[in-house]
Parts: structure tokens; C-alpha cells; sequence
């Protein structure tokens, strides 16, 4: 009888405890759910959107469906974007509204060093790199200090003074009848620094020279100032030595359009280099590296553009050559030689008239003072922290598109391109060149060389030196990918991709070459 009493006691507090708990649900669980429901600030992945919480439905939508989406999915773009997800909380007949306002992060790019290795980094150590006889305290390779830091001192030297035509000095252009040569070296010698001599658009013609040395020159430039054109294939500095080189036998392998000798910060931009003849002066065997063209070569420069240094009082930095076009020269496009701090970038050279031995066809060099001369690593004759970018170098009638010569140290040569060239693309040509860097560089179709090549024989050739770094370069469709050889020491070879080409990677006494993660195809 007294369990039956409990019983009926109890039945109407647990009906009441029911109702209680349905009100509980429709009224308070949506809150609930509310106040539960939260979602990061800021994201890089894609998210999970919770679509029920404690039998509480939720529905999304996006005000950037294609950044964030509805789904929770994300498309990363170049910068970050704020996006408003809405959440409709439902529980029976009680809704609520919930907006997240979540910013969507930017792709991160990897943080590249001032060398554009990314996070690659090597040092030669201290106490093998002191056995080397050109040894200077230099460990690091590239734009790296003796410290290790970065090498920031390239500077580009602005004009903040006058505009001085050329043609006020009495430059004429398109007649190839009238030497323009005292004329621009007129309008020169009246520039002060941060001055910019101006030529206009046309063809100027060059026929004698202002200097003979260290070079026969149609130009001199000098500390300060800028020579621009208005573009590379609008004003044309077209060079006459026709015959020079063989008639009178001081020329030798002197002449040039243009040099800039023992002197610094000077920009030469938007200007073409040629010569007063056609493609009929080219060599007739693109394959014939063994000998010389002296019929095309008759009507051809040695040089383009020559930057040099020959005196330890002075220093030769800040020459900034850019938006140049160069073609019909023998030997060299543009020779920097005993610089530091000098930088190419944005130019086009084609067509040398020779690409046989003795130094001739070759795009860019970059040399030090001579063989052997280690006493001037460390100076001002020596050749280093020169820049290299984005250069365009085109073939057939190319034996190198890059070379490095002679004691030339902490180069970067940086997303330049050769295509179609005889020899090595990218050549160290084996006289003690250490610690340069070749990154992102692209070479295709070297015709009996490597698209990169370290060491090579020959009268003053045997290894290059110590540190050399190769750092995702892509070659392709040349007889070699890359060669280290003739003793050619500590080389690193590191993501490079090659393709196609007969030989990958080929080492003949290149001792500790370093290798990691490159890619042959």
C-alpha cells in the first residue's frame, strides 16, 4: 500500500519534469547552441562548419562564395580577404542569426634571401678554404659578406639634374656618312654628376674614336652620369671601325662602342648597340668553334660595352646597364672587368661575328684582373658582387652566353636566359672563380657544351674554385646539363631540372660536389 502511494505521489512531478524539459529545448537550446557555435578569426585551410549542435540545425552562407565557401572550403589569393559567414541556428519553430567575420590569409611565398636561394644556405669552411691560394676571409657565396650578411651596396645612380640632348651638340642621326663621335663626347664633357645625356630616337654612326687606352673607344663616359635612350630598338649606336682591326695591327682585340673605365655610378639604359654591316658578316659554321672569322669580323666592334678598373688608386662600382640591346661584336656583348657592385639586367645580345677560339662570341664576361693574380683579391682591382639578372641571350651566333674568368668571386647570375649557344651556356671557364651563384637560370639547346659548366682546359684553364653555387636552374636539350671538372672543388648542385639533354650531370674531378634534389628527365 505504501508503494502504490509513492507512485501516484511521484506521476505528476515527472509529467511536469517532461513539459519542462520540452520548453527547455525550444526556447533555450538554440541559445545554447549560439553560444557554443565559434570560429577561428583567421584561417589558411579549409574549415569544418558544424551543421547540428544538440539536435540545434545550422546553415552557412558565404558573402565570397569563391574565398570562403558555404562548405567551408577556401581559395587563397595575393592578399588577404575578409569574408562574413552567416549561421541560421534552427531548433523547431525558434531561429537566430550568427555572422563570423574570418579573414582569409594570403598565399605565404617562401622568403627568399637576398641570393633568391629560398632557405639554401652554405659557407665554405674556414679552414679548408684557407688552403687556397686566393683565400681572403671570403666563405659565403653570392651577395654575402665575409660576415655572412647581405651585401646591399649596388646602387642605382639617378639623374636629379639636367637633360642634355645630344643633338644640341650637334649629333646627327640616320646618316651614316657623318661621325657622330665628338659630338657626344661634347655633350658628355658638359654633363655635371647627376646629369643624363639624352639621345633621341635614331640610328647614330660612330667612325673614330676619343680614347685609345686601354681600349679604342667612339665613347667615354664618366663618373656621374646617366646615357639614356628612348628605347633599345629607337636610338641606336651604330659603330663604323670598319677594317680597323686588321688594317692597323695596334687595334688587337681593343675597340668597343662604348667604355666606362675607373670610374663609378653611372646608368647606361634604352639605348641599342650595333654595327654598320648585316648578317652577312656572321660565321658560316655555327659548330666551328676552332676558328676565327676575319672577313665578318672586319665590319664589328670587339665590344659592345666595356666597364673596367686598371688602377688599385681607383674603383670602378654602380654602373647600371639596363633595356640594352647588343649585336654584331666579336669578342664580348658587354665585358665587366675588375668591377664590384656592377649590375645587368634587361637586355637583349645576339649575333658576335666570331664564336672561334681566342675569346671571341661571347654574351656577358665577367673577369678578374688576370691568371694567378691573387694579391688583388680583396682590392680594388678585384671583380666581384656583380649582378646579373634577366638577361636574354640568343643563339646560333653565340659560343658562351655568361662567362666568368680569371679571380671573379660573389656573382649572382639570377633568372637569365641563353638560347642556341655553341659552347657551355653558363661557363666558369676554369681559372679560380669561386663562390658565384647560378639561380633560376634557364638554358636551352647548347650545341656541344653544358647549359652550365665548371672547369675546362687550356692555356691558363684547370679548375674553378671553391663554392660555386647551382641553385634550380632548368636545362635544356644541350649535350650536358651540368659538368664539373679538372678538379673543380665543393661545387654545390641543388634543384636544378634537366631535360633532354644527353648527359645529366657529368663529373670528371670535381671533388665534393655537393647534390640534393636535382631532377633529370
Amino acid at each position: 500500500m505504501k508503494k502504490l502511494i509513492f507512485l501516484v505521489f511521484f506521476l505528476p512531478l515527472l509529467f511536469a519534469c517532461a513539459k519542462n524539459q520540452e520548453e527547455k529545448t525550444i526556447s533555450d537550446y538554440v541559445e545554447e547552441a549560439y553560444n557554443k557555435l565559434e570560429l577561428p578569426l583567421e584561417v589558411e585551410d579549409d574549415i569544418v562548419l558544424p551543421l547540428n549542435i544538440n539536435q540545434v540545425n545550422i546553415e552557412w552562407s558565404s558573402n565570397k562564395e569563391t574565398i570562403l565557401s558555404s562548405i567551408g572550403v577556401i581559395q587563397r589569393g595575393q592578399e588577404d580577404e575578409l569574408v562574413i559567414l552567416t549561421a541560421n541556428l534552427s531548433f523547431k519553430e525558434v531561429t537566430k542569426i550568427k555572422e563570423f567575420y574570418i579573414t582569409v590569409l594570403a598565399v605565404t611565398k617562401e622568403l627568399e634571401n637576398i641570393n633568391h636561394t629560398i632557405n639554401y644556405n652554405y659557407a665554405m669552411d674556414k679552414s679548408i678554404a684557407e688552403y687556397y691560394p686566393y683565400y681572403q676571409e671570403f666563405l659565403y657565396p653570392g651577395l654575402l659578406n665575409k660576415d655572412g650578411s647581405e651585401h646591399k651596396d649596388f646602387k642605382e645612380n639617378e639623374t636629379i639634374g639636367k637633360k642634355i640632348n645630344v643633338r644640341l651638340f650637334g649629333a646627327k642621326p640616320n646618316d651614316e656618312t657623318f661621325d657622330n663621335t665628338i659630338a657626344f663626347q661634347n655633350a658628355i664633357a658638359s654633363a655635371q654628376t647627376g646629369d643624363e645625356v639624352y639621345v633621341p630616337k635614331g640610328k647614330y654612326y660612330f667612325s673614330s674614336y676619343v680614347t685609345t687606352q686601354p681600349y679604342y673607344a667612339h665613347i667615354k663616359l664618366k663618373s656621374g652620369i646617366n646615357l639614356i635612350g628612348e628605347g633599345q630598338d629607337y636610338s641606336i649606336l651604330v659603330s663604323n671601325f670598319r677594317n680597323k682591326e686588321y688594317v692597323h695591327g695596334t687595334y688587337g682585340k681593343k675597340t668597343a662602342t662604348l667604355v666606362c673605365g675607373n670610374m663609378s655610378n653611372s646608368t647606361i639604359s634604352n639605348i641599342g648597340f650595333s654595327a654598320n654591316t648585316d648578317d652577312a658578316c656572321l660565321p658560316t659554321d655555327i659548330n666551328n668553334t676552332k676558328v676565327n672569322n676575319p672577313v665578318g669580323n672586319q665590319y664589328a666592334p670587339a665590344f659592345g660595352i666595356v666597364v673596367y678598373n686598371n688602377s688599385l688608386a681607383t674603383n670602378t662600382k654602380n654602373i647600371y646597364i639596363h633595356d640594352v640591346n647588343i649585336e654584331y661584336f666579336q669578342y664580348d656583348g658587354i665585358r665587366l672587368y675588375c668591377t664590384q657592385d656592377c649590375k645587368i639586367a634587361n637586355c637583349v645580345i645576339q649575333k658576335a661575328t666570331d664564336i672561334g677560339g681566342g675569346g671571341a662570341g661571347y654574351g656577358i664576361e665577367i673577369r678578374g684582373y688576370g691568371h694567378e693574380y691573387y694579391k688583388y683579391v680583396g682590392t680594388n682591382l678585384d671583380s666581384c658582387y656583380n649582378i646579373v639578372t634577366e638577361v636574354k641571350i640568343i643563339g646560333p651566333f653565340i659560343r658562351h652566353g655568361i662567362i666568368l674568368s680569371y679571380l671573379t668571386h660573389n656573382n649572382l647570375f639570377y633568372q637569365n636566359e641563353v638560347i642556341d649557344s655553341a659552347d657551355d651556356a653558363f661557363d666558369v671557364h676554369g681559372q679560380d672563380e669561386f663562390l658565384n651563384i647560378f639561380v633560376k637560370n634557364y638554358a636551352k639547346g647548347s650545341r656541344l657544351g653544358a647549359g652550365l659548366g665548371l672547369g675546362n682546359t687550356g692555356s691558363t684553364h684547370d679548375e674553378s674554385g671553391y663554392g660555386n653555387v647551382l641553385y634550380e636552374n632548368t636545362f635544356v636539350e644541350c649535350k650536358y646539363g651540368i659538368t664539373v671538372a679538372r678538379g673543380t672543388a665543393y661545387t654545390q648542385i641543388i634543384r636544378n631540372t634537366i631535360e633532354a639533354c644527353k648527359f645529366g650531370i657529368y663529373i670528371s674531378d670535381g671533388p665534393y660536389t655537393y647534390q640534393e634534389n636535382n631532377k633529370i628527365k
